[in-house]
């Protein structure tokens, strides 16, 4: 089995109106009225008196700001002196993360290049491993741009797509059922970031042994909105506008972890474009579950359509809401390697009291 992860090509809750408005600008104008904070995130002690929510299934493009700058490669400088490498002669290596740049916290690419302004020597403290080094690296001018560099391949934010599980409140929103996380496993840390209209454009078929990937691209420059948390149960923030798929008039209310039974049910998903389409799964497996947990779920997908178009559960697909009995159950968030027909599960209750 494989944690669906993140395609680079360039997610929520429960509603408090008796009923849905007419529009979708009038459901953004009315959900204004409750506090950004109390409404966030709700205890689980409320969930089966909130009532419903609104269906996701369409897909997001998401931009994270991570907390640092990750090293990704090195490359040589043409100087008078020859090539050279001063990055990499200072002792840094692929995969740390810089955090201070002359003693000050760096989250930004800007910063370090600013730092290499006229070429004076610079302190850098890095992370790797959860430990913390520190070395001192200065920047040779690069005869061809007449720029101070210290010969880095870095990156500060992460860009991927996924699948919106659900809106609540008419703003918040959750997706993905499982963090985003680095090529360690780690679950990427970060400062914020943003979410983006997407188009799927293609599928890359998944075949015993090998996941397959949906392929997307951000269909808009412009942020539908911010993203506040990547944990365990997913990725959440809040929407100013919607994506253009959403049926925000799809309501939903959200199944208690009792309710849940194997048996047939359906998964919401968008493999062509922006709009989200029905597909035939069975729950082969409910683990019943008191506490916060992933994995909750095993589902297999049954659908012929979904089957030959994608093999399955795809990379991209995380996130998807499974539906049973007319509610919201949970999410798909991994796809068993050896068989892309069947994957992992997390309880939708979960994702909301998160």
């Amino acid at each position: 089995m494989k944690k669906i992860k993140f395609v680079l090509f360039f997610c929520a809750f429960l509603l408090l109106f008796a009923a849905a408005p007419a529009s979708a600008s009038a459901l953004m104008a009315r959900a204004d009225i409750f506090d950004d904070i109390a409404g966030m995130f709700v205890p689980k002690s409320q969930t089966e008196e909130l009532g419903d929510v609104i269906l996701g299934g369409v897909p997001i493009g998401i931009s994270l700001d991570n907390d640092g700058i990750e090293v990704l490669g090195f490359t040589e400088i043409i100087t008078d002196d020859g090539a050279v490498c001063p990055a990499e002669n200072s002792g840094l290596r692929v995969g740390d993360k810089i955090v201070e740049v002359d003693g000050e916290k760096s989250l930004k690419i800007q910063k370090l290049k600013e730092a290499c302004g006229d070429g004076g020597e610079i302190s850098l403290s890095y992370d790797r491993g959860g430990k913390t080094y520190e070395t001192e690296v200065t920047p040779r001018k690069d005869v061809l741009t007449g720029e101070y560099k210290l010969g880095l391949w870095v990156k500060d934010v992460s860009n991927g797509i996924g699948t919106l599980t659900f809106v609540k409140n008419g703003k918040y929103f959750g997706a993905l059922g499982h963090p985003i996380t680095s090529k360690d496993g780690d679950i990427v840390e970060i400062t914020g970031g943003k979410v983006h209209d997407c188009v799927i454009l293609g599928v890359e078929k998944g075949v015993k042994g090998a996941a397959g990937q949906l392929k997307g691209v951000f269909s808009n420059a412009s942020a539908l909105g911010t993203i506040a948390k990547n944990n365990k149960f997913g990725v959440y923030g809040k929407f100013d506008s919607y994506p253009s798929g959403l049926d925000v008039g799809k309501l939903i209310p959200v199944a208690d972890i009792g309710d849940v039974r194997p048996g047939k049910a359906e998964i919401y998903s968008t493999i062509k474009g922006e709009t989200p389409e029905c597909y035939e799964i069975e729950i082969v497996k409910v683990t019943g579950q008191s506490q916060k947990d992933d994995k909750g779920l095993v589902v297999r997908v049954i659908d012929s359509r979904l089957l030959d178009e994608t093999g399955g559960i795809v990379q991209g697909m995380s996130g998807s809401p499974i539906v049973q009995n007319g509610k919201l159950v949970g999410a798909v968030t991994h796809v068993f390697i050896n068989d892309p027909t069947r994957g992992f599960g997390m309880f939708a209750k979960w994702m909301l009291t998160e």
